[in-house]
C-alpha cells in the first residue's frame, strides 16, 4: 500500500462546526426508588464554571465545606424531556431532602460524564 492510502483525513474544523456541534451527552439512569428514569446532561462550560467556582469558594484550608455541592451539581445536570434544566438554586434544599444513596448515585454518574477528576470526588467523599 502506499503512503497516500495509510493516511488518515484529517478535517480541519470551522468556527461554525465547532459552535454548532451538538456535543452534550445526556444518559439515561434508572432510578427504582423513584420508580422512573432521570436524564442527565454533561455540562456547558459556563456552568461547569459555575460548579468549580462554588467548590473553590467553599473550601477552607485543607477542609471543603461539601453540604449542598452533589445536588449543586445534580441541579446543574438533571433535564427533562425537552433538555431543559429541571431544578433551580431555589429547589436545592428540597432535592437534598431526596434519599442520599439516591443522590449518590446521580452525583457518581454525573461526575463521571462530565469529567470531574476522582481527586476532587475522592475529597468529596472523605468529607461526607
Amino acid at each position: 500500500m502506499s503512503d497516500a492510502k495509510e493516511m488518515k483525513k484529517v478535517v480541519m474544523l470551522t468556527k461554525e462546526n465547532i459552535l454548532g456541534a451538538n456535543d452534550l451527552l445526556i444518559r439515561d439512569v434508572d432510578v427504582p426508588e423513584w420508580r422512573g428514569v432521570v436524564q442527565l446532561r454533561s455540562l456547558p462550560g459556563t456552568e461547569r464554571d459555575l460548579f468549580e467556582n462554588t467548590v473553590q469558594k467553599r473550601k477552607v484550608g485543607a477542609n471543603l465545606e461539601l453540604k449542598g455541592l452533589k445536588v449543586l451539581l445534580l441541579s446543574l445536570t438533571i433535564i427533562d424531556g425537552e433538555g431543559k434544566l429541571m431544578f433551580s438554586e431555589s429547589d436545592l434544599d428540597k432535592l437534598n431532602s431526596k434519599s442520599a444513596k439516591v443522590i449518590n448515585k446521580l452525583f457518581e454518574v454525573a461526575t463521571e460524564m462530565n469529567g470531574i477528576g476522582e481527586e476532587a470526588v475522592e475529597e468529596l467523599r472523605k468529607n461526607s
